[in-house]
Order: C-alpha cells, then sequence, then structure tokens
C-alpha cells in the first residue's frame, strides 16, 4: 500500500505542476513580453513572473500586469530569486526596492490593478520611483527637486504627506494634505475624491489655490455639486480658470451647474449608440431585488443619463478610451445608482443617484457587497 501512496501522491503532485505551468504560460501570453521595449525589459518582466509564480503564485493574475511592468522598471537592489514569497506584493516591493530601515505610507504599495501592460500613465510611474526614492534613503526634499511631487507642497505638508492614511494614489495623497494645511473638512475630502481634482495635474501651484479657495468657500458648497464645479473649471485655459476662482462660490456654482445641464443635453445627442468596450470586471450575482448592471452600449449609457437626470453620458470618451465603466445598480427594474469603475486603478471612484445624490445605506451596502465579490476597491461613495 505504501508504494500506491506515492503514486498517488506523485501524480498530485505532477498534475499541481502542470496547471500552474499551463496558468503561467496563459497570463505571459496575455502579457507579450517581447512586443516592449527595450527588449531587456520584456526579459526581465518574464524572469520576474516565473519567479513570483514559483514564490507566490497567487500574485501571478492578468490584473497585475501593470503592476509587474513598474517593477520591472526600477532598479532592483536584492536578487529577485532570494525573496522567500513573503508579503504578497509589498513583500516583493520591499525585498526588491527598499533599502532603508524606515516606514513609508501605504499608498506607496499600492500599484495600479490593470490588464493593460502598456496603458501607464504619469502618476502610476511617480508613485513607484517616488517609493524607490525614498525607499533607498531620498528626502522629500530631493524628490520635490527631481519632480516627483508638486513644487508647490510646503515643508510641513512633506512631512504630513508622509503621514497619510487611507489614500490609494499620490495625486489624492497630495490633495489630503492640501485640504489639512487650508482648514478643509472630512466630507469635502471625501466628495473631492470623485472629482478630477483627486489626480495629479499638470498646473501645481494653480490647482493648490483652486483648493484654498474650495476651502475658504466650503460652508455655501453642497458637496454633491463639487464635481460638475470641478468639470467646469476644468472647461477652460488656464488664464480664464484664475479668473472662475476669483468670483464668489455661490456664483461659480450656479454657471457651473448651467453649464452641466447644457453639456447633457448636447452630449446625450451626439454619443454614437452602438457597443462599447467590455471592461472584462466578472459579473456578481447580489441578492435579489437588486442587480448590477454593465453599460456596454451608447444608447444605454444615453439612457441612463436621461433617466436619473445626470451627466454620465459625457463619460463615452473615457470608456471608449478604456479609462472607464459605467455600472448601474438597479433594484428589480428601477435604477437607484450609476457606478463610475476607473480601470487603471481597480476600484470604485464615483456613485451617484437622481440629480447626482449620494447613495444611501441600503444602497452603499449592495455597492460594497458587489466591488468585494468583483475585486475592486472602493475610494469614494
Amino acid at each position: 500500500m505504501r508504494p500506491r501512496l506515492m503514486s498517488l501522491n506523485m501524480t498530485t503532485a505532477l498534475a499541481a505542476i502542470r496547471d500552474r505551468q499551463d496558468r503561467l504560460l496563459r497570463v505571459l501570453s496575455t502579457v507579450q513580453p517581447h512586443r516592449i521595449r527595450p527588449r531587456s525589459l520584456g526579459k526581465r518582466i518574464r524572469s520576474l513572473y516565473q519567479t513570483v509564480d514559483l514564490r507566490s503564485p497567487e500574485l501571478v493574475t492578468d490584473t497585475h500586469h501593470t503592476a509587474f511592468r513598474l517593477i520591472a522598471e526600477q532598479t532592483w537592489h536584492r536578487p529577485l530569486w532570494t525573496w522567500d514569497g513573503s508579503g504578497g506584493m509589498r513583500g516583493l516591493l520591499m525585498h526588491l526596492l527598499i533599502t532603508v530601515p524606515w516606514s513609508l505610507p501605504d499608498f506607496l504599495f499600492a500599484l495600479p490593478h490593470s490588464r493593460d501592460t502598456w496603458r501607464l500613465t504619469r502618476a502610476h510611474r511617480a508613485k513607484v520611483t517616488l517609493l524607490a526614492h525614498l525607499g533607498t534613503g531620498g528626502t522629500m526634499r530631493t524628490a520635490r527637486d527631481r519632480g516627483l511631487i508638486p513644487a508647490s507642497l510646503t515643508r510641513r505638508m512633506h512631512h504630513r504627506l508622509l503621514a497619510v492614511e487611507g489614500a490609494l494614489t499620490l495625486g489624492f495623497a497630495i490633495r489630503t494634505v492640501q485640504l489639512q494645511a487650508f482648514g478643509g473638512s472630512e466630507g469635502l475630502l471625501e466628495a473631492l475624491q470623485a472629482t478630477r481634482l483627486a489626480q495629479l495635474q499638470d498646473d501645481t501651484h494653480h490647482w493648490q489655490k483652486v483648493i484654498a479657495w474650495l476651502c475658504a468657500g466650503q460652508h455655501r458648497l453642497p458637496l454633491d455639486q463639487l464635481r460638475p464645479l470641478v468639470d467646469w473649471l476644468f472647461t477652460r485655459s488656464p488664464q480664464e480658470r484664475r479668473q472662475r476662482i476669483r468670483q464668489p462660490l455661490p456664483a461659480a456654482l450656479r454657471r457651473a451647474v448651467e453649464w452641466h445641464h447644457t453639456l447633457h443635453r448636447l452630449s446625450a445627442g451626439s454619443i454614437q449608440p452602438g457597443p462599447l468596450p467590455a471592461s472584462g470586471i466578472p459579473e456578481v450575482k447580489l441578492e435579489a431585488p437588486w442587480s448590477m448592471t454593465e453599460l456596454r452600449t451608447g444608447r444605454a449609457l444615453a439612457a441612463e443619463g436621461t433617466a436619473m437626470r445626470h451627466c454620465v453620458a459625457t463619460y463615452w470618451g473615457s470608456i471608449m478610451s478604456r479609462r472607464s465603466s459605467i455600472f448601474s445598480l438597479r433594484r428589480g427594474m428601477l435604477r437607484r445608482v450609476t457606478v463610475e469603475v476607473r480601470l487603471s486603478e481597480g476600484c470604485v471612484v464615483q456613485a451617484r443617484g437622481a440629480r447626482n445624490r449620494r447613495p444611501d445605506g441600503m444602497e452603499t451596502a449592495q455597492l460594497r457587497a458587489w466591488a468585494i465579490a468583483a475585486g475592486l476597491r472602493v475610494r469614494s461613495l
């Protein structure tokens, strides 16, 4: 009986090895390292996948393509083969990029979740480069000199940035310390997550003035109208934006709402009704009568905006360029909440009901349950 048991165990082990090899080949076929230039980077990505598959196979998924590409672009300070597989993605980053013993904020270790290795933004590279810079003894001042963080940040903001908790991106961590410096409330910070200001912008001095302007008038600003206001500010040249933030906040808000209504009417009639790119997010069944539906056509997107009385139709361009995907949370046949998922970050960045209202408690519970089941993070509701 003993040899029989050994034979069964060996057969099972060999089958597990074959399954792991097949899974790794499927992932590598989607990465296509031979298409990455320079060729040495493609070889490095392939060796990274193969080693991680041996040490920590749960990390070898098609959603980690971007993360592995970013790691491969950095200078490694220890041999890859000496990593023991502990700590997951954070442990891999600590082993390859960190040489100093001090602790670093968690948001620097939150790498993007994306299936597309070639859609790397400036913010993605800036965060990993900042992690490597600080992890080898660099300071915030030298990081500012290298352009890794905005030059508009003060020394006190530098110290606060290293203590930020709960942020998922470098851009939002910077906005957090700016709001803290100008006396912004927690509610304003939460509402800011769903706007374009949560991301890094080029004109850092100007947008820091915008943050100060919003904080000064936050007691007169309905938080559900912050996103239309920010979108309105982004529609003009820097000189016109400077003139807009010189006017009182209530007057600017009225103009922003009028502009948004006009834009919605134009967009609903101009978007193409054909199919939209699929997000690749798995379908999740919620507790009846709740359901989550991905909007797969321009016609469905326009219908959602008309029924909910908001500007989701204006996101057609973001969906076509695979930056975002839009979902509709429904109870039976009734539309309740429209949800935006930013694909490059793998997280829910916005959820709004009719007329841009915020989700209630029951809707929020269903949204969070769906996000967990779909493998998404939640940045703002």
